[in-house]
This record gives structure tokens, sequence and C-alpha cells, in this order.
């Protein structure tokens, strides 16, 4: 997808990308620091097998794998604008609709149509954030973005704390925060742009590498996913109160977010592969050390902030373009 740049000053560049930024993390704190592991929870309460609470989590994953291919040219059919806005237009629908029902199979539906509407702002955004950054920003650019995508994963659980699962309340809240994301892009309309699908045979080369780079994308988000909606899950198994459940899965988020320059720094000291591995080493180990320090809650803390902090470099690695040329 080739991505226009858009001209303009300084001020109205920094202005957009503050405004871009801001309705991305609001939709992050939504469609997966809020009603990921909401979804768990409940169903949990509700007394649903775990098979079934995770095949109907991994609903808005399977939207993604099945929609990547699309979602490119509806961008460029669209416009980014519109394309937020349509995120928006599905996302409170199916909120809607989760207060409303009970069915197994119409939740199944409903969390695969914030799917949609995930990937439509997430692809979205981030090309937005190219288009608008300069050349020589667009590394930081996007690493603050998705560094923004990590707070979103910590504050999310924080609404579940003021509002319980047990009622309609947080999907209500996340009602009102979806519409101020979608407010935040009509705001934006004078830095709209549509990209552009490639049509040229140079761009063969780099699209045959694009299955390779969105399956591992896949893979990692949807590893996230799952630990985001496991953990709280985890936490009322063991016998934490419903509260310290809660903030697990924020302490995961925090750490996704303030370890993203110590391991980025890590990294260019020695190389990414490195710092990849080392990531991958910390999580593989974390899946151990968690149920081993279920009777320590602080040890178990201090084990999630680490282990958020590799899962989101990990999967994440965009972060470090800021930090060597390109």
């Amino acid at each position: 997808m080739e991505i226009p740049s858009i001209e303009q000053t300084d001020r109205q560049r920094w202005l957009a990308l503050i405004k871009i930024n801001t309705l991305s993390a609001l939709s992050q704190i939504v469609q997966i620091g809020t009603v990921t592991p909401l979804l768990s929870i409940s169903l949990e309460q509700r007394g649903v097998p775990p098979a079934t609470i995770g095949l109907i989590v991994s609903a808005s994953w399977l939207a993604i794998l099945l929609l990547y291919k699309i979602v490119p040219r509806l961008l460029a059919y669209l416009g980014l604008v519109k394309s937020n806005i349509l995120s928006t237009v599905l996302t409170i629908p199916a909120l809607i609709g989760m207060t409303l029902t009970n069915h197994l199979v119409i939740i199944f539906a409903l969390n695969f149509m914030l799917g949609v509407g995930l990937i439509l702002r997430w692809i979205a955004c981030d090309t937005w954030i190219v288009a608008v950054a300069s050349k020589s920003e667009r590394g930081r650019a996007i690493g603050v973005h998705e560094t923004l995508m990590g707070l979103g994963i910590a504050i999310g659980p924080l609404l579940l704390v003021v509002f319980g699962a047990s009622s309609a309340a947080p999907y209500y809240a996340c009602m009102v925060i979806t519409s101020v994301s979608g407010a935040l892009a009509l705001t934006l309309k004078k830095q709209d742009t549509q990209p552009l699908t490639p049509v040229e045979k140079r761009h063969g080369n780099l699209f045959k590498v694009i299955p390779v780079a969105l399956c591992g994308a896949f893979i990692a988000g949807f590893s996230e996913t799952s630990s985001v909606s496991f953990l709280a899950g985890y936490g009322l198994s063991v016998g934490y109160v419903f509260t310290a459940a809660a903030l697990l899965i924020s302490v995961f988020g925090i750490g996704g977010t303030v370890l993203q320059l110590p391991v980025g720094w890590m990294a260019d000291r020695s190389s990414y592969k490195t710092g990849q591995l080392g990531c991958g080493l910390v999580l593989l180990l974390g899946t151990v050390a968690i149920p081993l320090s279920q009777p320590f809650p602080w040890l178990a803390t201090l084990i999630l902030f680490c282990w958020g902090g590799s899962h989101w470099r990990y999967e994440h690695p965009s972060g470090d373009r800021g930090r060597r040329p390109n």
C-alpha cells in the first residue's frame, strides 16, 4: 500500500499526530484493554466452559485473519477518516448488542464485528501516522503510537475496577470512549488521504513478504489478546479478589508501556535479533513462573510487569525504527 505524504506546517502535523494517537489509544482502551477481559470474566462468572470462552474471545482476531487482504483496498476506497468512522459505527452497535443478549453464538458474532472495527482502525491509524509524519520523524511517531497502544491495555482494566463486570455499565463507558474516538477522526478531514494500492510489478518482492509479516503479527497479537483475556480469569480462579485480578492486566499493560525504551535501548546495544530472542525467552519463562508465583502477589506483579514489557516489545519492534536510520 502506497501512502501519499500530506503537506502541512510543523504545527499542523504535530497537532494531527496528537489527535491520531489519542483516537487510536481510546479505541485500544475499549477493544483490547476492556472488552477482552470483560468478556472473559463475565462469561466465566456465568459458568461458560474455558474452551468456549477462548473461542468467543478469539473472534476479533479471526476477523483480522480473514479480512487483512480486504482492509488496504477498503482504506484506498474510503479514505482514512471514513474508515475510522466505519470502525466506530461497527463498534458501538456491537457493544450495545453485548448488553442485550446472553446467547453465546450472538456474542461471538458481535465480538467478530468488534474485530472488523479493530483492524480498520488499527491499519488506518498506522497508515495515517506514516502519511502525516515527516520522513525523519516516522520511526519515532510509530514508536509513540505503539507505546500508547500498550497504555490502552493498562488503562482498560481500570474501567472494570470502577464499574465491575456484572452490569452493562462498562459497555456504556466503552461506547462513550468510542464515540469520542470517532469524533476526533471527524476533526482530521484536512489530513485525510486515500492510500494507493500498488499495481506496478516492482512491488512484487515486497508483497511476497507481507503474508509472512502478517502471520507473525497475527500470532503475536493473538497471543497478547489471549494473555489479556486469561489473566483476570486466572486471578479469580486462584483466589484473588476481583479488583486485584483486574489490576493484573493493568500491570501487564504498564510493563508494555514503561519497558518500551529500556528494551529498545538494549536492542540498540546488541542487535534487534538478540533483543527479540531475549524477550521471547522472558515470555517463555513467564508462562512457567506466573503459576508458581500465585502465593506471592508481589512476585506475580513483578513477573507480569516484565512479561508485559517483553510481550509488547516482541510484538511491536517497530518502536526501534526511530533509533536507527532505515
